[in-house]
Parts: C-alpha cells; sequence; structure tokens
C-alpha cells in the first residue's frame, strides 16, 4: 500500500516530465511551423518578382542564378534564402551549385508551377526541407541532450519540491491520526483536536479536525450517557425490587398484614420494573428495525381521546387538570393506533410529572391541507435551555427532571414519529411550561372513502 506522502512526490515528478515533454514538442511543432509555413512561402513570395521579370525579359536558365544573385545582394544582412528552382525536367536551376541535380518533386509538400511567356514551366520549391534546415539540424543534438538533462534536474526539483509539500500537507494529517488512535481515558470534557493542530493547517485539514472532534466529543457523550444508564437502571430496578422484597418478607413473618393499600404498593412497583423492561425492548427492536407497524385510517379526536382518557386517572391523583380541546373529528391519520398511542401517553405522562398540583395539562389539535399537529402544553417547571438540544438523546435525563425515568421515553417516541413520516420538536421556558408538539401527514378525505 503506497503512502500519501510517496504519491504526492511521485505526481509531482509525473507532472515536472510530462510538462517538459509537452513543452519540447510544442517547441519542435512551432519551430517547424516558422521554418516550413513562413520562412519558406516568404522566401518564395520575395523572389517571385525577379524571377518572373529575369523571363519576361528573355533570360534563360543557366542565367537565373546572375537576377537572384543581384537581388540578393540589394537585400543585405536582410536577407533572406532565395527558393530553389527547377526547369521543366525536374533539375535544379538554382541554386548555381547544385545546378543539374535532379529532385523528386513529391517530396516538397510545398510547391509552385510557373509556365513562362515561352510556354516553358519551372518549379519554385522551398529553399530547403525543414528537416534539413542547418537551424534545426545543429539544434536537435542539443535540443535531445537538453531535453535528457532537463528531465535530470526536473526530477530532482520535483522530488525536493514534492517533499516538501507532502511533509507540510501530511503532517496534520499525522496529528490527527495519533490523536484518534491515542488511548485516551474518556474525560467528561471531550479534547479539542482542532485546538492541537498547527495554527498553517489549510481550511480542509482543520474541516477534518473539527468533524473528528465533534465525533469524538458524541461517542464521548453516548459513553457518559450509557454509564449514567447502567447506574439509572440498577437504580430503577433496585428501589422497586427492594420495595416488593421488603413487603413480602415482612408480610411472611408476619409484621405486617396483607391489606389492599399495600398490595396496590407492589402492585405499581411491578407495573414500573414492566414499564422499564418494556422499554429496552422497545429501544432494542427500534434499533434492528424490527417494530412492525400496522397503518390505519385514525380521527385525530379519537387517538387524543383514547390517550386522555387512559392518562385522566393518573393526571387526578396528581391533583392536576387534563383537559382535552381537540375539536377536528372530520380529520384524520395514518397511523399504528397502539405505537402511536403509547407515544401520546408517554408525552402526556412528561407533562403531569413536571406540572404542580392544581395546575393544568392540555392536549390541543390543529390541521393544515398536509399536516396534523397536536400539542401537549403544561405549565411546569420547564427544560433548561442546555438541556433542550439533548431532549431526544438516547439516555438522557434532564437536570430538573421529577421522579423516575430511564431517558428512554422521549428517543423511542420519536422513533416511532419518524416511522409515521412525522416530527416532534418541543419549545419550553423555565418556570413558564413545555409546548411538545407531534406534527403528523394529513389522511386524505377522498382516501378514506
Amino acid at each position: 500500500m503506497r503512502s500519501l506522502r510517496g504519491n504526492i512526490v511521485r505526481i509531482f515528478i509525473m507532472m515536472s516530465i510530462a510538462n517538459t515533454v509537452l513543452l519540447v514538442i510544442m517547441y519542435i511543432v512551432m519551430l517547424n511551423y516558422v521554418v516550413y509555413r513562413i520562412a519558406a512561402p516568404l522566401s518564395i513570395h520575395r523572389f517571385l518578382p525577379t524571377i518572373m521579370q529575369h523571363y519576361y525579359a528573355g533570360g534563360q536558365n543557366n542565367e537565373l542564378h546572375h537576377a537572384i544573385d543581384d537581388r540578393l545582394r540589394l537585400y543585405g544582412v536582410l536577407s533572406i534564402t532565395p527558393p530553389r528552382v527547377a526547369d521543366r525536367n525536374l533539375h535544379i536551376i538554382y541554386p548555381h551549385n547544385l545546378a543539374g541535380t535532379a529532385i523528386v518533386l513529391d517530396d516538397y509538400v510545398m510547391q509552385y508551377r510557373i509556365t513562362l511567356p515561352n510556354q516553358d514551366v519551372i518549379y519554385l520549391l522551398p529553399y530547403i526541407q525543414p528537416s534539413q534546415h542547418p537551424t534545426v539540424n545543429t539544434f536537435y543534438p542539443y535540443l535531445f541532450g537538453g531535453i535528457g538533462v532537463g528531465m535530470m534536474v526536473t526530477v530532482v526539483i520535483s522530488a525536493v519540491v514534492g517533499t516538501f509539500f507532502s511533509l507540510r500537507s501530511i503532517k496534520p494529517l499525522e496529528i490527527l491520526t495519533n490523536l484518534s488512535t491515542a488511548q485516551n481515558t474518556i474525560i467528561p470534557v471531550p479534547r479539542q483536536l482542532q485546538q492541537q493542530l498547527p495554527p498553517s493547517t489549510t481550511r480542509e485539514i482543520n474541516q477534518l479536525a473539527v468533524a473528528i472532534d465533534n465525533r469524538d466529543s458524541e461517542i464521548q457523550h453516548q459513553i457518559i450517557l450509557r454509564r449514567q444508564l447502567n447506574a439509572d437502571i440498577a437504580h430503577e430496578l433496585r428501589n422497586p425490587l427492594n420495595t416488593i422484597g421488603g413487603y413480602i418478607e415482612a408480610m411472611r413473618d408476619g409484621i405486617l398484614n396483607v391489606t389492599p393499600a399495600r398490595l396496590n404498593t407492589m402492585y405499581d412497583e411491578i407495573q414500573s420494573l414492566h414499564q422499564l423492561v418494556d422499554d429496552l425492548r422497545l429501544l432494542a427492536q427500534t434499533d434492528s428495525h424490527e417494530i412492525s407497524y400496522t397503518f390505519q385510517p385514525t380521527r385525530v379526536c379519537d387517538l387524543v381521546s383514547k390517550s386522555h382518557e387512559i392518562m385522566t386517572p393518573y393526571a387526578q391523583r396528581q391533583h392536576i387538570n387534563l383537559i382535552n380541546t381537540c375539536a377536528i373529528d372530520a380529520v384524520y391519520i395514518q397511523i399504528d393506533m397502539s405505537h402511536m398511542s403509547r407515544v401520546l401517553r408517554n408525552i402526556i405522562d412528561n407533562s403531569l410529572r413536571h406540572s404542580n398540583p392544581q395546575s393544568e395539562v392540555i392536549i390541543a389539535t390543529d390541521a393544515t391541507d398536509e399536516h396534523v399537529m397536536i400539542h401537549v402544553i403544561d405549565r411546569g417547571c420547564g427544560i433548561h435551555p442546555d438541556d433542550m438540544t439533548h431532549l431526544f438523546d438516547r439516555y438522557f435525563r434532564a437536570r430538573n427532571t421529577k421522579g423516575s425515568g430511564s431517558g428512554l421515553g422521549l428517543p423511542i417516541a420519536q422513533a416511532i414519529i419518524v416511522a409515521h413520516h412525522g416530527t416532534i420538536r418541543a419549545r419550553s421556558e423555565l418556570n413558564v411550561g413545555t409546548t411538545v408538539t407531534i406534527t403528523l401527514p394529513r389522511y386524505g378525505d377522498h382516501e378514506i372513502i
């Protein structure tokens, strides 16, 4: 497995070599283009009038070199190499030192065929093929030699530069890796990874550090909550068991008589144990997506009335007035009645436990064309603002919680509501009260029919 540092260095080297080769190719192409497409045609057009004047004046092929050389001397230092001239038999007329040399016309991509006044024919050709140009011919050995040296220098420089940049880029990642894999003890306050990085860290690395830190914070928070859950479950199990065991032992020994009140007390403790076990089982089913739902169109007021009827005795025992204000009889929602009734009862129970005696808990409803809202409003102690963000976290118990509870009710309620394609949210103010709102999709009247 290759390291990221090695990959960065290799990328630098490959890019440098590719750029060098590309520049060389571009240079050769441009050189050939200048020589063959610009310089050679320019020389032909520069000397074409001189050649035509020579023949119109009655000059002969063997005298052409005098006319061209005379014109060439007039150009002086600004002279351009004259083109080659061949007769109809493809023998060179100019330059004079090559006179009589036979040529192959197909070797020249650029050709000018000129018909003379005497109906004879001559050919004007580039003075030399680009590959034979003295400048290119002289330059090529140096060019390819320079390519080899340049590539070696480029590889060395790229390796040095790539190593430097890779060290700067990899160092923060190494720090993050060390921090992430370090076997640190879990502490209440999570470590801030991004504060331990060098100040020159790039934006992406810093974002990664923040993400890792948030992950560690959440993991530590969950671990702390799980530890608290173990303590809470042990406490919740110990108290009812101690109460039931104490009553049974006293009755068995004849210290206490069996009375309906004492049996009711033991029954309530057993029910609380059942509730705790049922919450744990339902939470496990939620995690494994094993909860089955039977969705049926249900009137909103039927759901509210059923939960109100079940929770009214509990409210009366706490001297709290539980009020049902549902007035949207014709509005339906598609729900699993048993699960959604459990959710609503759980929310009402929370409101009752956090309300003061002689106060009210109101169940209100309203609807739009697409949604139905169920509100549970209390005038209790409220929730601390710092606890609102963790209200639906598993195993979380608010700091001003009254009575017992495992911290599983609201997370379970949220999971069930999400399965119904709904949402749950809470608004609260300390010493004023709390409003919990369940929002569910409305079931259309035409679907009911």
